[in-house]
């Protein structure tokens, strides 16, 4: 139970910072597109960001959501549609929504886990598997 109790605590407290980053995409949440925010979850993302380009189209990504945009969009799918229609402008924040809309995928082992323990209590005692 340890071991599991140990796995369990590496794999939610890796990732507490990184979900925090992206309230950036949130509407409703006091840092949306906030400039700081954007430019803290790039660094999570070097290798596949534009260190140059990204700071300047953080600046100007708030400007171009309007008031009129913001409440129409309901999720991140809708405020990359709406970046979509400048790309080139917009090229690396895109990327980084791609990359925030995936996250939930890429955390399915937090779920793997959780699986794999209530497995192991239906197991009898002396199984080692």
């Amino acid at each position: 139970m340890g071991r599991f109790a140990a796995e369990f605590d590496r794999r939610f407290t890796q990732n507490e910072q990184l979900l925090e980053f992206l309230y950036v995409f949130d509407k409703e949440s006091s840092v949306f597109m906030s400039e700081d925010s954007l430019l803290q979850l790039a660094k999570q993302y070097r290798s596949h960001i534009d260190e140059v380009v990204f700071p300047s189209q953080a600046v100007a990504a708030k400007s171009f959501l309007t008031t009129d945009l913001i409440c129409e969009m309901s999720d991140m799918g809708q405020l990359l549609e709406k970046f979509s229609s400048l790309p080139t402008a917009y090229s690396e924040i895109m990327k980084l929504l791609q990359i925030s809309m995936t996250l939930p995928v890429t955390t399915a082992s937090n779920e793997r886990f959780f699986l794999s323990s209530e497995e192991s209590e239906d197991l009898p005692p002396n199984h080692h598997g």
